[in-house]
């Protein structure tokens, strides 16, 4: 007589420990190898050769190694955070990072302050909080020229111009309300019209003579205001 073979289970621990290589079939992202219970559809799978996806209800949303690294479906979505506590931070402060003000702004903050933003109205401020910034631009939403500034070489020239798709653009600078302009040579030299810079002239000679208009005139075309033409 042939009876049936009998053995006992082993029935598993509460916090197993594994001293070798745990395999699981690479499953997919319908039905990921390793699945949450209950969740058949959330879990981990292998997609391809080296490489791991996290999935959940049936989607990718993460893929680690390969050729995909850090390939996203949908969104990564992070606190807004505040200034104080950035949603996204780096590992060494607390208070740098990325954050926003619910204002679908993106603020960069440096050591508990506000560094740089890109608000909600296409604006972008620098080195301030709001209404302490040193530099805000506008957005302008017909916009085709702009400010452009360059660089240079030791020894060369930095550069701010009008630039843009015009073959002619018009550049503007100006004071607020009552506070006028001042044009000011850190090195006490300054020319005009593309004029070599010098210092500030110094007229002087007899005006019955004059002298002093001649020095006067010499002195305009130095800075390059004038083209001295006349004559004796």
């Amino acid at each position: 007589m042939i009876d049936h073979y009998h053995f006992t289970p082993v029935i598993p621990t509460a916090n197993p420990v594994f001293t070798g290589t745990v395999a699981v079939p690479a499953g997919s992202i319908a039905a990921p190898g390793v699945a949450v219970g209950g969740d058949p559809d959330t879990g981990i799978a292998q997609t391809a050769a080296d490489t791991l996806s996290f999935v959940a209800g049936g989607t990718e949303w993460l893929r680690v190694g390969g050729a995909g690294a850090g390939f996203l479906t949908g969104q990564v979505r992070i606190p807004d955070g505040s200034v104080g506590a950035p949603g996204l931070r780096v590992t060494s402060s607390s208070v740098t990072g990325l954050y926003s003000m619910a204002d679908n702004s993106v603020r960069f903050a440096v050591l508990g302050a506000q560094r740089a933003a890109l608000t909600n109205d296409g604006s972008v401020s620098l080195s301030g909080g709001p209404g302490a910034e040193a530099l805000r631009t506008v957005a302008v939403a017909t916009a085709v020229n702009r400010w452009q500034a360059s660089g240079a070489a030791a020894g060369a020239t930095v550069v701010l111009e009008a630039a843009g798709s015009d073959g002619n653009v018009r550049a503007q600078v100006r004071g607020k309300g009552t506070g006028g302009l001042q044009l000011e040579a850190a090195g006490g030299a300054v020319g005009f019209y593309g004029a070599a810079p010098v210092t500030r002239r110094t007229v002087g000679g007899s005006r019955g003579s004059g002298a002093a208009l001649a020095d006067l005139l010499a002195a305009l075309a130095a800075l390059g205001l004038i083209t001295d033409s006349t004559t004796a």
